[in-house]
C-alpha cells in the first residue's frame, strides 16, 4: 500500500486523534462498514407484522451481507430473523399468516430459484414451485392468494448472434448491451404450474394485476433502446385469452423510470389505472404528475397538476376516494394522502428529514417506512394514518453505536439568491459542536447527481467523516434538481453548466459572506452529472484548491453515442454535436482544460455504461499535458456506482488526503506530479 493512502487509512480508521468536547470521537472513514442499513419495510396485510432486510457490509470480505427480519407493528416482541441469507422478493400472503418468497434451490446447471412459503409459526419454509433452471422475473400475488402475475425474461436474446456472445446494438431485442424480451406469465399456487400468456417482441417494465384477477395492465415497449422509453405504453392483458388492447397511444413514458417508485396501478373498483407522466404529449424533464386513466374510453385526466416534490409506491385507499404516497418538497421527504376528485395534497407527517414509505397495510391506516435525517442512522418504524395518539412508533434501533461514540455534526437548511434573482436552497453542514474551531472554515461543496436529483436530509457517513475533520460544507440543490416544482426542474434547459453552476458559486460567496467559509480554502467534489458540473466549474474559476470528480463526462460529442444523448438533445443542451456544435463542445470540461489550475482526482469504474472510462481519462491527460496535478483511480469490475467495499474506502480515503493537502495544507507523499 502506497505511503499516502497507508497514512490517510491510518488515521482515518480511528477519526484525527482529538476528541470533542463530549468525550466522544469524530466519524472516520471505516464506519461506514459499520453501518447497518435497512430496506423497504414490508407491513402484513393486517397491519400487526413488519418484514424487512437489512445489510450489513463487510470490508473483510468485500461484499454485503443482507439478511431479512420480522417485527411485530406493536413493537413487542423483540424482532427476530425469518428468512435465510439469500432469500429474495418476500410478499406477504392476503391472510398474513405466512411470507412467499423466491429460494435458489439446485447446483451448477441444474441450480433455480422457485417459490417458497414460510408461516409465521416457525415451522421450516415449504417449496411451493418446481419450475427449474431458467430466469427468475418478479412476482405478484393475486388477492385471493391463488395465484401469482410473474414479469419474466427470455432465456436468450431475440436477434442475430442470440447463439452466440456477441451483440447486434438496437436490432432484435438488444439494446446497447445484450438483452431479451420480457413476457407476462402466471402461476397456479394450487396446481403448481406456470403458464406463458403473453408471447411477444416487447419489453415489459412494469404490471400490475386487476382486482379481479383476470386482467392486468403493463407499462412495455418494443425495443430496449437506451434512449427510446417514450415509447413506453400501457396495454391490457386477458390472462385468460392472452390477449392484448393497448390504452395509450402518445410520446411520453407511462411510468417513471428514473426511480422505479411508481408502476401502473388498478383503482379498487378494476376501471382505471393509475400512472406517473410528466406529459402526455411528450417525453418531458419533470417531478412527474400522477394521472388516472378510465380504461373503457382510454381517457386520461391529471390528478395533481399543482404539485411539487416527487411521488413514489402511490396506492389507492380501499373506497378508491384517495391515494397514499411517498412525496416530499426540497430536502425533505414525507408521506401523504391525495383526493382524488379535488387534487387536494395533505401531508401524514410533519418532518425535516426523510421518511420513504416502504408498503401500507390493506386497510391504509398503517403504513411501514425507513426514516432517517443528518443526525439519526435508518430505521424502521410504523405510521398511522388517522389521528390515534401512537401516530409514529419506531421498531428497530440498528445503529446505536453512532449516538454512544461519535460526535455528530450539524445541519441546517440554508437559501440565497442566485444571479438572477431565483431563490436557491441547499444544505450547510457543520463540525460537532463546541469543537472550538476558530473563525471561518474550510469549505468542501458537494455537487448532486443528476440532473434530477436533490440533495436530502439524510444520514451520511462521507459528511460527517468531513465535519470531524473540521471542515464546513455545502450541498446545494441548483436549478435542475427534483423535489421542488417543475421549472426548478427544468430550470438548467439547454444551459448544463451555464445557471447551475452560477447557482452553487452564489452559495459560496453566501458562506464567504456570513464568515462561515474561508475563500483561500474551497474544495469541491461531485459523481456522474456532479463530477461533471465540477469539472466544467473548475474550468471556469480558480477559487477552489481541490476537486474531487468521479464518473464524469469531459466531453459530450464524443460521448454522443455512449451516454443518454436524448436527454442532452431534448433537455440539456439542445440539438446535437452538428446542429449546435458551439454548445456542445462549449460546455466540455475537456475543451478548457488548458485553463484548469486546480489540483484535480479523478475516479471511475471500467465497468461504467452511463459515462465512458475514457472520459476521465482523457480529462486526466490533458490535465497532466498541461501541468495541472492530477491522479485517476480506475476500479476494476465496477460500474456507474461503486459498490465493492475496498473500494469504497479506497475513493473515501484518497479524496480525503487530496482536499487535507490542496485545500488546508496537510502534506503528504506527492503523488501527483507528471512522472
Amino acid at each position: 500500500m502506497h505511503a499516502l493512502l497507508a497514512l490517510c487509512l491510518l488515521l482515518l480508521a480511528s477519526g484525527p486523534a482529538a476528541a470533542a468536547p463530549s468525550g466522544k470521537r469524530p466519524m472516520a472513514v471505516d464506519d461506514q462498514f459499520r453501518l447497518a442499513e435497512p430496506g423497504a419495510p414490508l407491513i402484513s396485510p393486517d397491519g400487526r407484522w413488519v418484514l424487512y432486510t437489512v445489510e450489513r457490509p463487510s470490508l473483510a470480505e468485500n461484499t454485503r451481507h443482507a439478511s431479512t427480519w420480522l417485527a411485530a407493528a406493536s413493537g413487542d416482541p423483540a424482532p427476530r430473523e425469518l428468512l435465510r441469507k439469500g432469500d429474495g422478493a418476500p410478499m406477504w400472503a392476503p391472510d398474513s399468516r405466512s411470507v412467499f418468497f423466491l429460494r435458489a434451490v439446485g447446483e451448477g446447471e441444474e441450480r433455480s430459484r422457485e417459490l417458497f412459503e414460510q408461516r409465521l409459526d416457525g415451522t421450516a419454509a415449504v417449496q411451493r414451485s418446481r419450475i427449474g433452471p431458467g430466469p427468475d422475473g418478479s412476482w405478484q400475488l393475486a388477492r385471493d392468494g391463488r395465484s401469482f402475475l410473474v414479469v419474466r425474461p427470455e432465456a436468450s436474446p431475440s436477434a442475430p448472434g442470440a447463439d452466440s456472445d456477441v451483440v447486434y446494438v438496437d436490432e432484435g431485442s438488444n439494446g446497447q448491451t445484450r438483452d431479451t424480451w420480457w413476457n407476462l406469465w402466471r402461476y397456479d399456487l394450487r396446481a403448481a404450474k406456470l403458464t406463458r400468456v403473453t408471447q411477444r417482441d416487447w419489453s415489459i417494465v412494469a404490471a400490475d394485476l386487476a382486482p379481479d384477477g383476470r386482467r392486468a395492465v403493463v407499462a412495455a415497449r418494443p425495443d430496449n433502446g437506451r434512449n427510446t422509453r417514450a415509447r413506453t405504453e400501457l396495454f391490457l392483458v386477458d390472462l385468460e385469452a392472452g390477449g392484448t388492447r393497448q390504452l395509450t397511444r402518445n410520446g411520453a413514458p407511462e411510468i417513471d423510470l428514473r426511480v422505479g417508485g411508481i408502476n401502473p396501478r388498478w383503482s379498487p373498483d378494476g376501471k382505471s389505472v393509475l400512472f406517473s407522466a410528466v406529459s402526455l404529449e411528450r417525453w418531458e424533464n419533470g417531478n412527474g404528475d400522477l394521472w388516472l386513466l378510465d380504461v373503457a374510453s382510454g381517457a386520461a385526466r391529471n390528478l395533481t397538476p399543482d404539485h411539487t416534490g416527487r411521488f413514489a409506491q402511490p396506492v389507492f385507499a380501499p373506497d378508491g376516494r384517495s391515494i397514499f404516497a411517498g412525496s416530499g418538497y426540497g430536502t425533505a421527504r414525507f408521506p401523504v394522502r391525495i383526493d382524488v376528485a379535488s387534487g387536494r395534497i395533505a401531508r401524514l407527517v410533519e418532518t425535516q428529514g426523510t421518511v420513504r414509505v416502504g408498503s401500507w397495510s390493506a386497510d391504509r391506516r398503517t403504513y411501514a417506512y425507513v426514516y432517517q435525517d443528518f443526525q439519526t442512522p435508518p430505521d424502521v418504524y410504523v405510521g398511522r394514518t388517522d389521528d390515534s395518539a401512537d401516530r409514529q412508533r419506531r421498531l428497530t434501533d440498528l445503529n446505536p453505536w453512532v449516538r454512544e461514540e461519535i460526535a455528530l455534526g450539524t445541519v441546517e437548511r440554508v437559501e440565497w439568491p442566485s444571479f438572477d434573482g431565483k431563490p436557491i436552497e441547499g444544505l450547510l453542514h457543520r463540525p460537532p459542536p463546541g469543537d472550538g474551531a476558530p473563525g471561518p472554515l474550510p469549505l468542501i461543496v458537494h455537487v448532486a447527481c443528476g440532473p434530477g436529483c436533490a440533495w436530502l436530509n439524510s444520514f451520511s457517513v462521507k459528511n460527517h467523516v468531513w465535519a470531524g475533520l473540521g471542515y464546513a460544507q455545502l450541498s446545494p440543490n441548483v436549478r435542475g434538481a427534483s423535489n421542488y416544482d417543475d421549472r426548478h426542474m427544468q430550470g438548467n434547459r439547454f444551459d448544463v453548466g451555464g445557471g447551475d453552476r452560477r447557482d452553487l458559486l452564489a452559495g459560496v460567496d453566501a458562506l464567504v459572506a456570513r464568515g462561515i467559509a474561508d475563500p483561500d480554502r474551497l474544495g469541491i467534489d461531485g459523481w456522474s452529472y456532479g463530477g461533471i458540473l465540477a469539472g466544467y466549474t473548475i474550468t471556469q474559476t480558480d477559487r477552489f484548491k481541490a476537486a474531487s470528480l468521479g464518473a464524469m463526462i469531459s466531453d459530450w460529442t464524443s460521448e454522443f453515442g455512449a451516454s443518454a444523448y436524448y436527454d442532452l438533445e431534448l433537455w440539456f443542451l439542445g440539438g446535437d454535436p452538428w446542429s449546435n456544435a458551439d454548445r456542445w463542445r462549449g460546455r466540455s470540461p475537456l475543451t478548457h482544460a488548458d485553463r484548469v489550475k486546480t489540483p484535480t482526482l479523478l475516479h471511475h469504474g471500467d465497468l461504467d455504461d452511463t459515462d465512458s472510462p475514457a472520459q476521465s481519462m482523457n480529462f486526466f491527460a490533458a490535465l497532466r499535458r498541461f501541468g495541472t496535478p492530477a491522479r485517476l483511480i480506475r476500479y476494476p469490475d465496477e460500474g456507474h456506482d461503486l459498490h465493492q467495499p475496498r473500494h469504497l474506502r479506497i475513493r473515501d480515503a484518497e479524496d480525503v488526503a487530496w482536499m487535507e493537502r490542496w485545500v488546508r495544507g496537510v502534506r503528504a507523499p506527492d503523488r501527483s506530479a507528471q512522472p
